[in-house]
């Protein structure tokens, strides 16, 4: 199965997006796309950027500005 999270964010200056799997940044491990969207394979016990049910995931945008951050559950 593969799970897209959606981001969402704007801003000007453009904000940078980090990605996170409770507290562990996951950004190294995905594929960020264009409008700050992820997409994993959900898949059970794998670590970097495969999903895992029953976890909670967030995005984390930030520019000079400020910082917002966005929470997902995947069960």
């Amino acid at each position: 199965m593969h799970l897209i999270l959606h981001c969402g964010v704007t801003g000007d200056p453009a904000p940078r997006v980090s990605w996170f799997r409770g507290n562990i940044n996951i950004t190294r491990y995905v594929n960020i796309l264009n409008n700050g969207s992820i997409g994993l394979n959900v898949t059970e016990g794998e670590e970097g950027g495969a999903a895992r049910t029953g976890t909670l995931y967030h995005c984390r945008a930030t520019n000079t500005i400020g910082a917002i951050k966005k929470n997902y559950s995947h069960y």
